[in-house]
């Protein structure tokens, strides 16, 4: 059991009155004590991040760069430690943290040391007696509220740019995944940032409340669900905040029969159970061409099948726990819907009991067929590792079935006809449209979602200018 400090506030941990145990759902067993920031508590790192940000906006974009730039370089040299930590806060698998995610995390903060360095304003030639300018400028103190799947990733998406654009920022994690947040802190202190730029403050909803309400906060950047936007977006339109959102998606996956079949199952595979299924970009829904759809579906169960569900530290394991005991009871209820609607589980369907781990939050990766595309598994976001496979026989078919849904934000396909892919890829109302392959991100891409995935886009210079105010400045230099 390890209790962590405080929340961070001016570059110290601030003891709060209350703490809440944190449950691993690796094995069920507490393992942490967060601090539990009351209202006044969260209030404090506001005024903080508000008294920081006048000397900050004019920090020498060079200093800023900088700063972002030792971030970089700190997060990998503490790769292990920040993946272990995050490993027992969400079940995440290790070899995934060390290997890829955290380094990721590194690799954003550079792009945007890259980007500090390049904000330029723009002359605007309006008339030969008008000089016009145009100034970016920061908005001032950001609200930023990241989940519980990719909590130090999604962290990085909302300070990069943020920082970047020298904005002042109040990061709220996931209660249940605090504990990386809390370690990230002692990086900024040890990169150098000044005291007040970014705070840290866990807690439940009540936090997110005052940081989307507040009328010193500027700006509410949010990652996570759906419904939890539609609140945030209420409470912060009396103040007329700026948002953006990148919300959930129910992405579908598409492969027609002149796709490479090998590539196009592993990649279906992989696309819904990495994380155990827990990513809003997860392929939910696989749509084959039913010329191939009895093989495709039995490549897609045999390679299922060969997945192993273990302790997210064991090297063998490629699919961990369920993050939360309430994300592995949802699971069960779309279980029951699904069987309720008709839907054939072909395999899966239930917890796993892992030896040595017996409490843990496990549940075997499921694949559902007999569904339809309006039922509830198709059209809600599951959120776990459960798959919908179905059948279509034309591209408008297909087309008309992968639009039908509130979301919008990841879509992939899969032909080896060039003509077909670009036209599918234009009629398909996603932000984000994978070609021959599923899940490639990249920081210079924009990332956001059509629809109820998101408003705004993360990622890419597209980021940084969600972080900014424009300021045209006119001058008469007539005689």
């Amino acid at each position: 059991m390890k209790k962590y400090a405080g929340i961070f506030v001016n570059n110290e941990f601030v003891v709060t009155a209350n703490y809440k145990k944190i449950i691993s759902p690796m094995n069920g067993e507490e393992w942490a004590e967060i601090p539990y920031a009351s209202e006044q508590e969260t209030e404090r790192a506001i005024k903080a991040a508000r008294t920081a940000f006048p000397q900050w906006k004019n920090t020498e974009l060079v200093e800023v760069s900088r700063l972002l730039r030792k971030l970089g370089d700190l997060v990998l040299e503490n790769k292990e430690e920040l993946s272990k930590i995050e490993c027992m806060g969400n079940g995440k698998l290790y070899s995934e943290l060390v290997n890829n995610e955290i380094p990721m995390v590194a690799e954003w903060l550079y792009y945007y040391a890259g980007i500090a360095g390049q904000l330029r304003g723009e002359y605007v030639e309006v008339s030969k007696n008008v000089f016009s300018y145009i100034k970016k400028e920061p908005i001032g103190v950001i609200g930023a509220i990241v989940p519980w799947n990719s909590p130090l990733l999604m962290l990085a998406w909302k300070i990069g740019p943020a920082l970047a654009a020298r904005n002042t920022v109040v990061l709220k994690p996931a209660i249940d995944t605090s504990a990386s947040a809390l370690l990230f802190a002692h990086l900024i202190v040890e990169a150098g940032f000044p005291p007040g730029v970014v705070n840290i403050v866990t807690g439940d909803i009540e936090v997110a409340k005052t940081l989307s309400s507040h009328q010193e906060i500027d700006k509410v950047a949010f990652t996570g669900s759906t419904n939890t936007a539609i609140h945030i977006s209420k409470q912060a339109s009396d103040t007329l905040k700026k948002v953006t959102f990148e919300l959930g998606g129910k992405a579908p996956h598409i492969i027609f029969a002149d796709a490479d079949i090998e590539k196009a199952t592993n990649a279906a595979v992989r696309g819904i159970f990495i994380n155990a299924g827990q990513t809003c970009a997860a392929g939910s829904r696989v749509f084959i061409e039913a010329s191939i759809y009895e093989e495709c579906l039995k490549k897609i169960i045999e390679k299922t099948k060969q997945l192993t569900v273990a302790n997210p530290f064991d090297e063998n394991a490629k699919m961990g726990p369920i993050a939360n005991k309430l994300q592995l009871e949802k699971l069960h209820d779309f279980v029951e819907k699904t069987k309720q609607d008709g839907g054939k589980i072909e395999f899966g369907g239930q917890r796993l009991t892992i030896d040595g781990n017996e409490d843990g939050y496990y549940f075997s990766p499921t694949i559902v067929t007999n569904v339809q595309n309006d039922s509830y598994l198709c059209q809600e976001e599951v959120f776990g590792p459960i798959l919908a496979v179905l059948p279509f026989e034309t591209e408008e078919q297909v087309v008309e079935m992968a639009n039908e849904t509130k979301y919008g934000l990841t879509a992939g396909l899969w032909s080896t006809n060039i003509s077909r892919a670009h036209r599918v890829a234009d009629q398909l109302q996603s932000g984000t449209v994978w070609i021959n392959n599923y899940r490639k991100i990249h920081w210079s891409v924009p990332y956001g979602g059509y629809k109820m995935s998101g408003i705004g886009r993360e990622n890419g210079t597209e980021a940084i200018h969600e972080y900014i105010e424009i300021k045209t400045i006119m001058v008469d230099i007539a005689e």
